[in-house]
């Protein structure tokens, strides 16, 4: 049995552990991140570390999806996608890289199979650092093949920081949603969505203000082909001929014009005769 201060990686609880797998199940109930990595990688074994088992028989994973605890389930599967833990792969890749790097240096011109002789001052002299097999010139490297032979391993640790990142920014992000937030990108979805609820308004008032000038339209081309209609009628009744008054026969209308034209007549008559007494 081993006391464990949980302060001390940063978690608010001092806990009685059974074992330090039980303190990884601990940081996977609690969501702290930095001390499950801390405790990972501490421990003899990843992959025993991540399938250990509680009294309930649960795994820190079991329990990161029980209480929700989104950056440690990111965690856990960019561990077990990788195989192994970022930061031995680091290590391994710096150590590759300095085996290349003296590989291209020395060659086989230094290999040799003479044993160690501690009584021959020549074989520490020609090989200039005790007990090496590489001389001195071999470890003198400029500013560029220094750079070079650190450029992997940077690369590396600057490629697992960009994926730590990112997994700490998605995760940021949704707790900043389950808090109500609006990012960035909904806002501006957003603010598109009501300048095309505006367009859309401002083309239907306009659709609106066109239906009614086309009624208006329809109801003056109405009125013009009444109009029309009237004045046809009135010039197709001026053409024709008076037709004689209901009731009434033609041969008193016949009467009537020989009684004028006798009228007519007489008066003509009796001016001629009045003129011819005058003179």
């Amino acid at each position: 049995m081993m006391w464990i201060a949980t302060e001390t990686f940063q978690c608010p609880t001092l806990t009685y552990l059974a074992s330090p797998c039980a303190a990884a199940h601990l940081a996977a109930v609690e969501g702290h991140l930095h001390c499950f990595k801390f405790l990972v990688r501490k421990m003899a074994g990843v992959t025993h570390t991540l399938k250990a088992r509680n009294d309930h028989g649960e795994t820190p994973r079991d329990l990161a999806e029980r209480f929700y605890k989104d950056n440690i389930l990111q965690y856990i599967d960019g561990v077990e996608k990788l195989g192994e833990h970022p930061e031995t792969q680091e290590g391994e890749f710096a150590q590759l890289a300095a085996v290349e790097l003296l590989t291209q240096r020395t060659g086989d011109s230094y290999s040799s199979d003479e044993e160690l002789d501690s009584s021959n001052i020549k074989f520490f002299e020609r090989h200039g650092v005790e007990g090496s097999t590489d001389s001195k010139e071999d470890f003198i490297l400029d500013k560029a093949e220094k750079r070079n032979a650190r450029k992997p391993c940077l690369t590396v640790r600057a490629y697992r920081r960009i994926q730590e990142l990112q997994q700490l920014l998605e995760i940021a992000y949704s707790n900043y949603r389950q808090l109500g937030g609006i990012t960035e990108e909904e806002r501006k979805m957003k603010k598109d969505e009501k300048k095309v609820e505006k367009a859309v308004r401002e083309l239907e008032a306009q659709l609106e203000s066109e239906r009614v000038r086309r009624e208006k339209l329809e109801s003056q081309l109405d009125g013009c082909r009444a109009e029309i209609g009237r004045l046809r009628e009135s010039r197709g009744r001026a053409r024709s001929p008076a037709a004689p008054p209901p009731g009434r026969t033609a041969v008193p209308l016949l009467v009537r014009v020989i009684a004028e034209v006798l009228k007519c007549g007489a008066r003509k008559y009796w001016r001629e005769y009045v003129n011819r007494t005058l003179k």
